[in-house]
């Protein structure tokens, strides 16, 4: 598979605020067909219209120009815990706070529908087992969680994650879904 290492422009992103959201990319003006590769990490879960800077990453890429996406899908996200129901509601009711927390997944065909070809799909589940690195990660899931669930199971889940990290048990696996194609 093709490498992309060509810096990209900057994603429009508000991260002043918790719940990160993004702009549509619109570069607007400078030629069609200028660029060799696109490359977004990311950034598509987080935007309001993907369609629309997909067509724009279409529009300023060359023909045989390569497109890489890569999101998660936080439906697809898992943590051992003591309660594995508690940990479904939290893990979906993060993912629901996210523009598109399944983003990943749609990446095939959203790809398909803007007219590129030779679509490639590739999945990795990241283990996940320093706690003290994903602690912050684990506060904002958390967060998310807090505005559907009540404040005690929230309360009763970080405790388990916290003994987990203490214990050195702590592990989860994050789904990355790698989404590359073809400029027509």
């Amino acid at each position: 598979m093709p490498s992309i290492r060509q810096p990209m422009p900057d994603s429009l992103c508000d991260s002043s605020s918790t719940s990160k959201r993004c702009r549509t990319f619109r570069r607007g003006g400078g030629d069609r067909t200028s660029f060799f590769g696109y490359r977004a990490e990311r950034v598509y879960q987080h935007l309001d219209d993907p369609d629309a800077s997909l067509g724009e990453a279409r529009r300023v890429l060359r023909p045989g120009g390569r497109i890489v996406l890569i999101d998660q899908d936080w439906d697809a996200f898992v943590m051992d815990s003591a309660d594995p129901a508690l940990t479904r509601e939290v893990v979906r009711a993060f993912s629901n706070s996210i523009v598109d927390g399944r983003a990943g997944l749609k990446h095939r065909e959203r790809l398909l529908e803007a007219g590129f070809s030779d679509v490639m799909i590739e999945a990795e589940a990241v283990p996940i087992d320093d706690y003290e690195f994903f602690a912050p990660v684990l506060a904002a899931i958390a967060g998310a969680a807090s505005e559907s669930l009540e404040a005690e199971s929230i309360e009763r889940w970080l405790d388990d994650q916290h003994g987990r990290g203490r214990s050195g048990r702590f592990l989860a696996l994050m789904t990355h879904v790698l989404a590359s194609a073809t400029s027509p």
